[in-house]
């Protein structure tokens, strides 16, 4: 999921590892048009992670 120029959202499911989630966002990053703002979540953790928290 994303809202272009504002955030993309992965979620890979419940106690899943988010750093895999964030890793396929930076994958998917170019294709989403290089929001500023990345989430990822896996309904008990939310991390918000900015182009300046890289």
């Amino acid at each position: 999921m994303w809202n272009r120029g504002f955030f993309g959202f992965e979620y890979m499911g419940k106690h899943k590892d988010l750093a895999a989630s964030y890793d396929q966002l930076l994958r998917d990053r170019n294709a989403l048009e290089n929001p500023p703002l990345l989430v990822v979540c896996d309904l008990d953790r939310i991390l918000l992670l900015s182009k300046t928290s890289e």
